[in-house]
């Protein structure tokens, strides 16, 4: 506010409320007015009283776009410590009065957001959907002002437009997500279960929990290389004994364990072993339905299918899904 900034910089300055007012020719009591913010200088007043108090219009009127990082953050500690303590409707006047200063300021309208969906998970038990309107309207303007916040809102948006029910917009906000995006399958798993699409949600959390197996066991084929080749067999050894665990606990097709093999001589330049592994995945003669036999993922099938990205998972069951083709298996 004008009157803060006008104490602030006379004290920093040095002067009395009397001593500003005789420099400017005006009364104390209009000073101790301006102060308060009861009233304003005469524009006249403005470019001398900037002068004195050694700062500039734009810093004596707030002139900014956008409040500087402390600013937000004064401006939220406020704002949640009056919706744990005060009166809601009080409260949430004082965020609008926040919003109506500042409208240009999207990291604002992001952290009020934030804060806004820490109180609604705080209460959530009572008033399931509380504040999300509001959460879901100051993330959406947000992301206008700084696109650079677009991926995580947008996320936070699809759980949120899912909750409020309304499937459009959680669609909408699942596909401005990156095809990157490390969990976006998973997001539409959790967003169909919210809007209590159970089928899907099942089926779609299921494969999500298949791709995340098959990634493991990929990403501790690579643990293992790396330790290959550093010349540590103990450690090499114990991880390929992580792996199979993991392959029989969730009844992972047996050509896993091999093609984890072949992908081992591969990064060591051993072509024979290479060879040797490939011939014991042809000579299982697995069958081609999926990935796993376990009873949880019997009806999940990955890889196989034209995709214009790739995943880890489905890139493994593309290679198990190629081999058994070329081989004549069904």
């Amino acid at each position: 506010m004008v009157g803060e900034v006008i104490q602030k910089k006379r004290k920093e300055a040095g002067f009395t409320q009397a001593q500003l007012a005789e420099m400017l020719g005006v009364t104390p009591p209009a000073v101790n007015r301006w102060e308060k913010n009861l009233s304003f200088p005469d524009a006249t007043l403005l470019a001398p009283l900037a002068r004195l108090l050694k700062t500039d219009i734009n810093t004596l009127f707030s002139f900014y776009d956008t409040l500087s990082e402390a600013e937000r953050d004064d401006a939220v500690s406020e704002a949640r410590n009056k919706l744990l303590i005060e009166e809601e409707t009080d409260a949430l006047s004082f965020v609008d009065r926040i919003i109506k200063k500042n409208l240009a300021d999207g990291a604002l309208y992001k952290k009020l957001g934030d804060m806004l969906l820490g109180i609604h998970t705080l209460k959530k038990a009572k008033e399931p959907l509380k504040y999300l309107d509001r959460i879901a309207a100051y993330y959406e303007r947000a992301m206008e002002l700084s696109p650079k916040y677009s991926e995580e809102l947008s996320c936070n948006l699809v759980t949120i437009y899912a909750e409020l029910g309304e499937a459009e917009k959680a669609e909408t906000a699942w596909s401005r997500l990156p095809d990157n995006t490390c969990d976006k399958k998973w997001a539409h798993a959790e967003m169909q279960f919210l809007l209590k699409n159970n089928e899907a949600a099942m089926q779609e959390a299921k494969e999500c929990v298949l791709r995340k197996i098959i990634e493991l066991v990929t990403n501790l084929n690579f643990l293992r290389d790396t330790f290959l080749r550093n010349g540590d067999e103990s450690r090499s050894d114990l991880t390929k004994g992580k792996i199979a665990e993991l392959i029989d606990m969730f009844e992972i097709w047996n050509g896993m364990a091999v093609l984890c093999d072949v992908i081992t001589a591969a990064s060591v330049s051993d072509a024979a072993s290479m060879v040797k592994d490939l011939s014991a995945i042809i000579a299982e003669k697995p069958v081609c339905k999926n990935i796993s036999d376990s009873p949880l993922f019997e009806d999940v099938i990955i890889g196989g299918k034209t995709k214009k990205e790739t995943d880890v998972a489905d890139a493994a069951a593309d290679v198990f899904y190629a081999l058994c083709k070329k081989h004549g298996k069904k």
